[in-house]
């Protein structure tokens, strides 16, 4: 039940960026200028608020991606391309997400590999 809390919480904090991006872009796209002001206004936005609130582990990650996704919005050649490219970005998450419970079996891992190690120092000792 965690992992779908988790999942959906990734989800939402996702969506809000892409987003946010969408919006910005749209605002700024055609405008080498208004681009960088956008992410530098946001940077400083939410690196403040990573040090002045709870957002402190990933805020500096969020302002990283949002800037980042900014900048490559300007070098795509057309709008088109620019929004099925956020719309994919944005199906990777629920993708990515569905294969987690299937991963979710490192303490079996762990505890397999601890009943082995005992048996291969000794194969290596002998």
């Amino acid at each position: 039940m965690l992992l779908v809390l988790v999942l959906v919480l990734v989800l939402v904090l996702v969506s809000i960026i892409i987003g946010l991006v969408m919006l910005l872009a749209d605002f700024s796209v055609d405008d080498p200028l208004r681009r960088v002001a956008c992410m530098a206004v946001l940077s400083a936005t939410l690196l403040f608020l990573t040090s002045a609130s709870k957002l402190r582990p990933v805020g500096a990650i969020i302002a990283m991606i949002i800037g980042f996704g900014l900048d490559e919005l300007g070098l795509v050649p057309g709008g088109e391309i620019a929004t099925r490219a956020l719309l994919y970005a944005w199906l990777m998450v629920p993708a990515r997400g569905g294969s987690l419970p299937a991963r979710s079996t490192t303490g079996r891992r762990r505890a397999a590999a601890q009943r082995c190690t005992p048996a291969f120092s000794r194969w290596r000792a002998g």
